[in-house]
């Protein structure tokens, strides 16, 4: 019996040392997922280089489709590659103004329009489907933080956490977390 613990000692050894192995393996290892919800997408794939192709984009609160597409390079860093803003709704109509220029003692009121750079929230939205979910937050500058998850086959699950803005462009946090044995 005695003789049978140094064995049973080694078996664990050589299992924590293989079970090391492969969670190096797991980082590097190529996928691809997406989904399209209609108001909003993201695609992403990697490849058996490490190297990370994707893109989003969702409805604004003001009527466009806005689609960021981005990648990676050999070193890991995220580049924006691309942009869309395309108007998916139309503009809201205007007041008829017509014949109001140019009177002199108009009873009409005068706006004055000043501009600020005060950051008011725009939109916020967030949703969880099975093995996905997303949720961001956009600002009246352009920017956006947020963050969405997926949950692959091999059993991680992938949280991105990022936040965006012209000057700075797609800045994420990757984060890759062992999903428990159901």
């Amino acid at each position: 019996m005695i003789k049978l613990i140094p064995l049973q000692v080694l078996v664990v050894i050589v299992f924590c040392v293989l079970l090391q192995a492969t969670d190096g393996e797991e980082e590097s290892k190529p996928y691809q997922f997406g989904f399209n919800l209609g108001t909003q997408h993201r695609e992403e794939r990697k490849d058996a280089n490490g190297i990370i192709i994707g893109e989003y984009g969702f409805l604004t609160a003001d009527g466009y489709y806005q689609t960021v597409m981005y990648a990676t390079d050999k070193e890991g860093r995220f580049l924006i590659t691309g942009r869309k803003r395309v108007r998916v709704t139309p503009p809201k109509p205007r007041p008829d103004v017509e014949g109001r220029q140019g009177r002199a003692n108009s009873d009409f009121p005068t706006t004055t329009t000043t501009t600020t750079t005060e950051r008011t929230k725009v939109y916020h939205f967030n949703y969880t489907a099975l093995q996905h979910g997303r949720e961001e937050t956009g600002f009246s500058d352009t920017s956006k933080v947020g963050d969405y998850f997926w949950d692959g086959p091999d059993g991680y699950r992938r949280i991105i956490t990022y936040d965006a803005d012209d000057a700075r462009g797609y800045r994420p946090i990757v984060k890759q977390v062992k999903l428990p044995i159901q």
